[in-house]
This record gives C-alpha cells, sequence and structure tokens, in this order.
C-alpha cells in the first residue's frame, strides 16, 4: 500500500512536470516563430523549431532541468555564449545573427545554466561577477583574523599603558610597581609587530579592493576610512613622532600638533566594537541619536541654567545674616556664590544622582522653603523629564536595531549569492561533456583536484567521501545538475 502511494505521488509529479515541460516547449516555440520573422533565422524557422521540441524532449530530465537544452548564456555580443540554444543539425545551414538573439529574448520561465552569479537558492543572478578566491579570503579568513588581532592589540595597550604608569610614577616620587628592560624591549618589539600586521592588512585590502575599500556606489565606507586613518596615524607616531622626539635639534613647533596622533591608537577600542553585533547596534545608535542627544542637552542645559541663576540670586541676602553660622554662609558662597559655581552644581544636582548633599544644609541651615525648590526640580527636571527623553533614546534604538538586523540579513543574503556563484563555477570547470550535466566520474575528478579542495575550504565546504556526496544530490539518471549541485553545496557548508 506505501508502495502503491509512493507510484500515484510519483505519477502526479511527473504529469506536472510534464505539463510544465510542455508550457516550456510552447514559449521555445512562439520564440523560434519570433527569430524566424525577424531575420535571425532562414525561413525554415518553423522546422527549426521542431528540431528544438525534439531536442528539448531529449534533454528536460525528470527533475526538470532544462539546462542542457538552453545551454550556457553568455552575455557577450557575438553570440558565442547561445550555442547550446539550438541543434547542431537543425542549424548545419542556418547562421544565427546575433543581434536577433539577445540573452534577455530566451525564455525564463524555468531555472536557468548561467554560472554568472546564483542566489542562494540557485536562480541567477548576473549582476555581478563573483570573488576572486584572494577577495573571498580578504572578506572571509581576514576578518576572523583581523578580529583576534583588534583584541589581541586592545589587551597589549592595556597592559602596556599600566607599565607606563609605573614608569611615571618614579617622576612624581610616587614610586609604584616594578618594570625592567626585559619587559620594556618586548613591548617595543610587539608594538612594532602589530602596527606591521595591521599595514600588511591594509595592504592586502588595498591590493584588492582598490578605490572599491573607500568608496562604493552608496557613497563613501566610513568603517573602512576610520580603519585606514588608524593605521596611518598609529604608524606616524611610531615612525615620525618617536624619531623627532630621539633628535633633540628637531625640536620643532610644527611638530606639537603631531602629539595628538599618540591619542589615535585608543581609538582602536572602537574598532574592535565592529566585530560584535550588539556593540554594533549600541554604536549605531548613538550616531543615529546624537541630534536628539544635542538638543535633549539643549534642553537640559537652559532648564540647569535657569536653576543655577534662581539659586545664585536668592541666595545673595545669605551672606549678610548674621544669624547664619560663618561655616554655614561659606558652604553657600563655595556651591552657589558664583553663577558658574551655581551652574556646575546645579550640573552635580541633575546627573550625580546626590542632590541631597547639596541640598540638606539650605534647608535646614538657611531656610526650610529652599525645599519646596528642589522638590520641584526633583520631580519635574530628574523624573519627568528624564524620562521623557529616556523614552525617545529606546525609541530610537529599536528602530536603528530593527534596521541593523535587516541589514545583517541583507549582508548573509549576499554572502550566499557570492558562494552559490563560486560553486557554479565550479561547476561549469567541471562540466566537460559540457551537456550541463555531471557524471560520477566528473565528480570524483572535481573533488580530487587541489586547487578545487582549496577554493572549497575558503567557502568552508569540506568534502571527504566524494561518492557519499555524489549519491545525495544525483537525480534518477545517477546524475547532478548545476542548480542541485550548487544547492547540495550549499546545505553541506
Amino acid at each position: 500500500a506505501a508502495r502503491a502511494r509512493e507510484d500515484e505521488a510519483t505519477a502526479a509529479q511527473l504529469a506536472a512536470l510534464t505539463a510544465e515541460r510542455d508550457h516550456a516547449v510552447e514559449e521555445l516555440r512562439a520564440f523560434c516563430a519570433v527569430v524566424g520573422t525577424d531575420g535571425g533565422v532562414n525561413s525554415d524557422g518553423p522546422e527549426a523549431s521542431s528540431n528544438y521540441d525534439r531536442r528539448l524532449q531529449h534533454s528536460v530530465q525528470p527533475t526538470m532541468r532544462l539546462s542542457p537544452a538552453f545551454g550556457d548564456v553568455d552575455e557577450d555580443s557575438n553570440g558565442e555564449g547561445h550555442e547550446g540554444l539550438f541543434d547542431s543539425e537543425a542549424l548545419d545551414s542556418q547562421e544565427v545573427s546575433s543581434k536577433a538573439i539577445k540573452p534577455a529574448d530566451i525564455p525564463r520561465s524555468v531555472e536557468s545554466c548561467s554560472t554568472k552569479m546564483f542566489s542562494s537558492d540557485g536562480s541567477v543572478d548576473a549582476s555581478k561577477e563573483p570573488l576572486s578566491p584572494l577577495e573571498s579570503f580578504v572578506e572571509s579568513r581576514l576578518e576572523t583574523w583581523s578580529m583576534f588581532l583588534v583584541l589581541s592589540n586592545v589587551d597589549f595597550m592595556f597592559a602596556q599603558l599600566q607599565l607606563v604608569g609605573y614608569e611615571q610614577s618614579r617622576k612624581v616620587e610616587m614610586d609604584e610597581g616594578r618594570t625592567s628592560e626585559e619587559i620594556t624591549h618586548a613591548l617595543f618589539v610587539l608594538e612594532h609587530v602589530f602596527n606591521a600586521l595591521f599595514l600588511l592588512e591594509l595592504g592586502l585590502r588595498v591590493a584588492v579592493f582598490r578605490k572599491r575599500l573607500l568608496y562604493d556606489g552608496n557613497g563613501i565606507i566610513w568603517a573602512n576610512l576610520f580603519d585606514t586613518v588608524l593605521v596611518i596615524g598609529t604608524s606616524v607616531d611610531l615612525y615620525v613622532l618617536t624619531w623627532v622626539e630621539d633628535v633633540g635639534a628637531v625640536n620643532l613647533n610644527i611638530f606639537r600638533p603631531l602629539r595628538l596622533l599618540r591619542l589615535v591608537k585608543t581609538l582602536r577600542v572602537l574598532q574592535a566594537m565592529k566585530f560584535f553585533l550588539k556593540l554594533r547596534v549600541l554604536v549605531n545608535t548613538v550616531l543615529a541619536s546624537f541630534m536628539a542627544l544635542f538638543w535633549s542637552f539643549v534642553l537640559l542645559s537652559v532648564v540647569m541654567l535657569m536653576g543655577a541663576l534662581f539659586l545664585c540670586q536668592g541666595l545673595n541676602g545669605v551672606y549678610d545674616d548674621a544669624t547664619i553660622d560663618l561655616s554655614d554662609r561659606q558652604w553657600v558662597y563655595r556651591y552657589y556664590g558664583t553663577s558658574l559655581k551655581a551652574w556646575y552644581t546645579i550640573f552635580e544636582i541633575t546627573f550625580s544622582g546626590g542632590w541631597p548633599n547639596y541640598a540638606r544644609r539650605l534647608v535646614e541651615e538657611v531656610h526650610p522653603a529652599w525645599a519646596l525648590f528642589f522638590f520641584s526640580y526633583v520631580i519635574l527636571v530628574m523624573f519627568a523629564m528624564f524620562r521623557i527623553i529616556t523614552a525617545l533614546f529606546l525609541r530610537d534604538a529599536l528602530a536603528v536595531a530593527a534596521q541593523d538586523q535587516e541589514a545583517a540579513l541583507i549582508a548573509e543574503e549576499a554572502k550566499r549569492k557570492n558562494v552559490a556563484g563560486k560553486l557554479a563555477a565550479v561547476f561549469k570547470r567541471a562540466d566537460t561533456s559540457g551537456d550541463g550535466m555531471l557524471t560520477f566520474d566528473e565528480f570524483d575528478l572535481l573533488l580530487g583536484n587541489p586547487q578545487v579542495k582549496t577554493m572549497l575550504s575558503l567557502l568552508e565546504i569540506h568534502v571527504s567521501e566524494a561518492e557519499d556526496i555524489f549519491r545525495l544530490l544525483e537525480n534518477e539518471n545517477g546524475e547532478v545538475s548545476d542548480s542541485d549541485f550548487v544547492k547540495g553545496m550549499m546545505r553541506i557548508k
């Protein structure tokens, strides 16, 4: 009974495929008729159409792969990419015009076998060429190594500054910690090793991507520009500033602004954030909310200025009041005596969270009415206004997180398309017969090629048993089509 149900399902599937094949045949006949009337084929266009039909009947597999019938469609203008479209016997006396037949004219109702670029599901995306193996290495393996290099460099800078701090403590007669010449020399060597590795990484990226490293169709790539400036600034610090300091006679004022470049390498911590999605979302949120942050601070500054002027003006009469203890009047002047002191105090009240330290003495020693001011300020500013601003930032954070997630999905899809395009190129190389199908001998020869193994390894596809993999991908005729190969290898990946 199970076998019967399976046979019925197979028969239904074959019937559907047959109907789809017939539909494709009708499209091809219509296309051939159009070519014949346009003069692209001689007047025996209908006869050629019947030849197409016969070839199509032989080429269509049960899995509905029409790629052998269509051939590989190239976008060159010389027409060579269409040689698999026509039967050689039917076209012995015919000349196909390259102007009459264009890739856009060929029916796309079924999966194409063009190996320019496959999408993640095996369909064609001929809009861009696949990346070279070196480009793939730079975008995959090099990114991973770069992540570990940046994180290691951040740890190194932390340890280096700790030991430098020990040396500086002796200049102020504090003498904390211990260092040695061996450790200092090791740190010196490590610093140059790190910088050389960063220069090598930048050189590889420039050699591979050239101007695309800093600029693409959407504009400037700010992350790569930041990395480039960081590497150049660190190199200037190591090789220019060090030389200027060693040569005492070249202590010119023009070189003093270059000392600020030493602060550039501390930005390496920001560079490490791009490797972590959650940190990247937070950084993008801060950057996207910069204007909201700016105007929020402007609003708070105005409110704090009003509070500072109110306190400074209201407490002016305290200094002449002999009933208040002198120490209390001195305390009032220390915190509220001038507009700048009052503004800084109100800043601490607003952001430090220790507002009772600045309010209780005024309420208890000067006048209880000041409690009303602090009560109103805490409720309106520190409670209500802060929570409104926090809600606005939370809304922006959610919006940026959604955009970042969408961008991550787009990047992942682009990566899958790139891998699929490379696999399609591998298939085309292995298809020595040119029929759009791989036999086991061709497949085994393909996986035995060291260059192919290296390419698949760079794509993070590890194959060991060729026969087992082939059995997973083959169709009922014991062959593997182009799209089955791409889809199957993507699943193995």
